[in-house]
């Protein structure tokens, strides 16, 4: 399958555009005659085009499944629907997605096609519902999570957002006074010929090193984000050693740890709430709790329910959970609503998280601001203490 963008006239004779996969350009042209278009045009996508659609979009998509299945609206109709009102590259695929559907193809298998916008835990949730005649309530509670997660995503954006803005404008005034400013009095300064003292001499060696090694210094920074990504991507062990190292962080780690645990145990509510066991639940929530060292514990506590084990027993044993999660899984294993206990886990965790980073912003906000004040500062100060000297002098 290779993307594809496409222009044609509607039946109505507007304009409309998208981004669809198909496997020739001859497969899409068919595809869009069915649908009425005329005056197609196709060309192949940029490698640059977005293939996955975000998670606000499907949160978005699945709500609208949800609400207009539960009203009676048929499956397909449904998903022409949604369609229509989708963006361009999640358009596409909601199109082969029905058009399988009208073949006969059950929903999550045609879901199962588009791994990049529907993962193996969206697919197993709407399989869970097909099987079981709830395929509306499936969808509701799936896109109640999948809100409730970009909620979460954009409070934890929102509390960063300001330590990193006043970062990156640290760097930007530094590197300014690096590559402009200092040179400048760096002349002034020759010219006058006078001793300088060492704090002005340091920022002078600085700048120098700055103006020469800059651009290497900025490739060899830029390469070495990209390695450590594609590592991460390709070795395990690289990716479980960093994630435990980020559960054990001062300050960020109580708060990675919290994030963790409110995703996990709000998937496993989801999946156990759909009628899922919770031994075929735990590999489909080891994949999508988005931490290696959560994945491998979910593995395990799978291993040890299959031996016999109770779940609380079974969390206790990990010591990777907190003692009121290995509480609230035990009362809701004895009054049987395991699903509404992991729930109110996950929303104490949501809730704990917020108070921590708004925590967490307070405690930065200060810091960056007397770091960025000592740094400039100090860079300013430094340039002037020789004009101080000759001020003294004469």
């Amino acid at each position: 399958m290779r993307n594809f963008r496409w222009q044609a006239l509607d039946r109505r004779g507007q304009r409309q555009r998208g981004l669809w996969q198909a496997a020739s350009p001859a497969e899409l042209r068919t595809r869009l005659l069915r649908q009425g278009m005329q005056q197609i045009r196709i060309r192949p996508a940029p490698f640059w085009a977005r293939q996955r659609s975000s998670a606000a979009e499907l949160a978005r998509f699945t709500r609208q499944l949800a609400t207009m299945h539960r009203a009676g609206v048929p499956l397909l109709q449904c998903l022409d629907l949604a369609g229509r009102s989708s963006p361009p590259a999640l358009a596409g695929v909601l199109q082969t997605v029905r058009e399988g559907v009208e073949h006969g193809q059950p929903l999550h298998r045609v879901l199962r096609q588009h791994p990049r916008h529907f993962d193996a835990l969206y697919c197993s949730l709407v399989e869970a519902g097909e099987l079981s005649g709830t395929l509306d309530a499936v969808l509701a509670r799936l896109a109640q999570d999948l809100e409730q997660a970009c909620a979460l995503r954009a409070r934890v954006r929102s509390a960063l957002l300001y330590p990193f803005t006043v970062l990156l404008v640290a760097i930007a005034v530094v590197t300014a006074l690096m590559l402009w400013v200092i040179p400048s009095f760096e002349q002034t300064f020759a010219s006058l010929g006078a001793a300088l003292p060492w704090p002005t001499l340091l920022v002078i060696e600085a700048s120098r090193w700055v103006q020469a090694q800059g651009g290497w210094l900025l490739l060899a920074l830029a390469g070495s984000v990209l390695a450590f990504r594609a590592g991460l991507r390709r070795h395990a062990t690289m990716q479980h050693t960093m994630d435990r190292l980020l559960l054990h962080l001062p300050l960020l780690g109580p708060l990675a740890r919290k994030a963790v645990t409110a995703r996990w145990a709000r998937t496993l509510a989801t999946l156990f709430a759909a009628g899922i066991p919770l031994a075929e639940a735990l590999p489909a929530v080891a994949g999508a709790s988005g931490n290696l060292v959560f994945a491998q514990a979910s593995l395990r506590i799978r291993q040890a329910l299959l031996g016999g084990r109770s779940f609380s027993q079974a969390l206790e044993e990990q010591q990777l959970f907190a003692l009121l999660v290995v509480q609230m899984a035990a009362v809701g294993e004895e009054s049987g609503a395991l699903d509404t206990m992991l729930a109110k886990v996950a929303d104490y965790e949501g809730s704990e998280l917020d108070e921590g980073l708004r925590g967490l912003s307070s405690l930065l906000e200060p810091v960056l601001m007397v770091v960025l004040g000592l740094l400039v500062g100090g860079v300013i100060l430094a340039m002037y203490l020789p004009v101080f000297s000759l001020g003294q002098a004469l």
